[in-house]
C-alpha cells in the first residue's frame, strides 16, 4: 500500500513511499471491483500521461517540465494497476467470482491493460513512460527471473481466463461479454505476439453470442439498457440491421416511459 513515509500529513505527496507490510490482513475482493478498479486506473493514468500541462494545477517546479504533476499520478496509478494484476494472479483466494460476467469483465480489463503496456505512445504523448515503470516493477515482482517476457506472462493469463470463460444468459451477462470478447478481440489483432486464429475463434463466439440477442427479453430497466446497448455494439461489429430493427422499439419505449413520467 501506499503510505507517507514521514510525517503523516496526506498530501505532503514529496515524502509517499511504498510499504509491504506482511502482517496486514489480506481483503477479499469480487473480481468484479477487481476489474472495474483495474480499467479505471488504465483510463485515467492514460490520462495523466501528458506531455503538456493540462487543467486546473499548480505550476510546474521551477526547472521541471511542462505535465511533470500529471504524469506523476499517472505513473501512481498505473503502479497501482500493475500490483493489483500480479495481486490477483499470484492470490485468487482473495477475489471471488460472484457471477458469469465478472470473468469477461477481467479479461477486458486485463486485455486493456496489456495493451497499454505495449504501446509505442500512447494519446496526448509522443513516448510511453509506463514501459519503463513496468520493467522496473518487474524486476522487483521477478527478481529471480530475468528472463521472463511481461507480456507473454499476461497472454498465458488471458488465454487461460478465455478457454475457462462460461455461458452467459442474461442481458448484463451477455452485453459485458460482448464488450469485452471484442476488447480480447482487437488487443489479439493488435499485439505482435496475437494469434489470428485466435482471433477468428473469438469473432466466431462473438457470432454465437449476438444471435441469442434476437429472441432475448428484458423485462426490468436495468436489464433493457443492458439489451439496447449489446444489440448497439451487436450491430456495430456485424452490420446486421436485425439488431438495429430491435432498438428502434426498445429505444422508443424508453422515450414514452420518460414523456409519460
Amino acid at each position: 500500500f501506499y503510505e507517507n513515509a514521514f510525517n503523516g500529513e496526506a498530501f505532503d505527496f514529496l515524502n509517499f513511499k511504498w510499504i509491504k507490510d506482511e502482517l496486514r490482513t489480506p481483503q477479499k475482493t469480487t473480481w468484479a471491483s477487481f476489474a472495474w478498479t483495474l480499467i479505471s486506473e488504465v483510463e485515467w493514468a492514460t490520462h495523466f500521461h501528458n506531455d503538456a500541462r493540462f487543467g486546473n494545477t499548480f505550476p510546474s517546479p521551477k526547472g521541471a517540465e511542462e505535465g511533470v504533476q500529471e504524469r506523476y499520478w499517472g505513473g501512481f496509478l498505473f503502479s497501482q494497476a500493475f500490483m493489483q494484476v500480479l495481486e490477483w494472479i499470484e492470490h485468487p483466494d482473495l477475489f471471488e467470482v460472484q457471477n458469469p460476467a465478472s470473468r469477461y469483465l477481467v479479461l477486458f480489463a486485463l486485455s486493456q491493460f496489456t495493451q497499454l503496456l505495449t504501446m509505442g505512445q500512447v494519446s496526448h504523448s509522443i513516448t510511453n513512460r509506463f514501459t519503463g515503470i513496468a520493467e522496473l516493477m518487474t524486476t522487483i515482482y521477478f527478481p529471480n527471473d530475468n528472463d521472463i517476457d511481461l507480456e507473454e506472462y499476461l497472454i498465458h493469463q488471458m488465454d487461460s481466463l478465455y478457454e475457462s470463460l462460461p455461458e452467459v444468459n442474461t442481458p448484463e451477462e451477455i452485453n459485458i461479454a460482448i464488450g469485452s470478447l471484442v476488447r480480447y478481440a482487437f488487443y489479439n489483432n493488435y499485439s505482435l505476439l496475437g494469434d489470428e486464429k485466435k482471433t477468428r475463434e473469438i469473432l466466431e463466439r462473438l457470432e454465437k453470442i449476438t444471435s441469442n440477442l434476437l429472441n432475448l427479453e428484458a423485462k426490468t430497466f436495468i436489464e433493457k439498457i443492458h439489451l439496447l446497448c449489446a444489440l448497439l455494439e451487436a450491430n456495430r461489429i456485424t452490420h446486421k440491421l436485425v439488431f438495429l430493427q430491435r432498438v428502434i422499439p426498445l429505444a422508443q419505449s424508453f422515450l414514452e416511459n420518460y414523456e409519460s413520467g
